[in-house]
């Protein structure tokens, strides 16, 4: 089954530019909400978290999508493909794959977890992207970087079945929290150093899934 592949054509540059000043360090932590057939997370793995003790998480459902771009493929075989090709990453502990949905994971992650690199890419509906984005942001590490994915694509839906009014109102909300890096097909943001990094849920992360 051919399974279609975003980021190589129309999204690496940008991941290219933004991700650079990560390249090698040690200790660098991403997370990455929505990670389909691993594209995105091999790129990174084999290009970026490439220091020491750096890792990445991927939180899926693999369960099926709403998104209307992704219907009627077959998520068995997208996790299949993901599994095989993220195999060695996990096998040598820089790759944690939880298998839940966004909200489940942020529900038992612990409140003072950060991540220096976000990719927000899960359910394109405004609304579940705008719960992903405010929820990731609170575990963005100060001068972190994230990714709110798919800005400029639209659902045959319309306007709520898609990213940008949820993306907009993030960043109008956060504003004076965060510096827009560029608007494009994303939007790249910094948050600002400081500032309260605290969200009031607990447990283990280890118990979701």
């Amino acid at each position: 089954m051919s399974l279609p592949n975003w980021f190589t054509p129309t999204e690496r540059p940008s991941f290219v530019r933004f991700t650079e000043e990560f390249v090698g360090r040690d200790h660098v932590h991403a997370l990455q909400l929505g990670a389909f057939a691993g594209d995105v997370t091999c790129w990174l793995l084999e290009h970026v978290l490439t220091g020491m003790g750096s890792s990445i998480d991927d939180v899926d459902t693999w369960g099926g999508s709403t998104n209307a771009d992704e219907r009627g493929l077959d998520f068995a075989t997208v996790e299949a493909r993901y599994d095989l090709r993220t195999a060695s990453f996990s096998a040598d502990g820089r790759l944690r794959k939880w298998k839940c949905a966004s909200a489940a994971f942020f529900a038992a992650l612990p409140e003072d977890r950060t991540y220096d690199l976000i990719v927000v890419d899960a359910d394109h509906h405004a609304a579940s992207v705008l719960e992903d984005a405010i929820a990731a942001f609170h575990h963005l590490a100060p001068n972190g970087v994230m990714l709110l994915n798919h800005y400029t694509w639209t659902s045959p839906e319309g306007l709520f079945a898609s990213p940008r009014i949820g993306i907009d109102a993030f960043c109008a909300v956060y504003a004076n929290q965060l510096e827009v890096l560029e608007r494009g097909t994303g939007v790249w943001l910094r948050r600002r150093g400081g500032g309260d990094l605290k969200l009031v849920v607990g447990g283990d992360p280890a118990a979701v899934g």
